[in-house]
């Protein structure tokens, strides 16, 4: 499983990455016109 870190932000150095909140606990909901009320059925779902 590739993480956030070394996907969307790999450009970025450790030391910004760090200084935006970005670290390799990130979870990143890609979200797009689904309704909210299915988002948040998937989204307990998956926790």
């Amino acid at each position: 499983m590739l993480l956030p870190t070394q996907i969307l932000h790999s450009l970025l150095s450790i030391e910004k990455r760090t200084k935006q909140g970005i670290n390799d606990g990130l979870i990143r909901f890609p979200v797009g016109i689904e309704e909210t009320e299915d988002l948040i059925i998937d989204i307990e779902q998956a926790l």
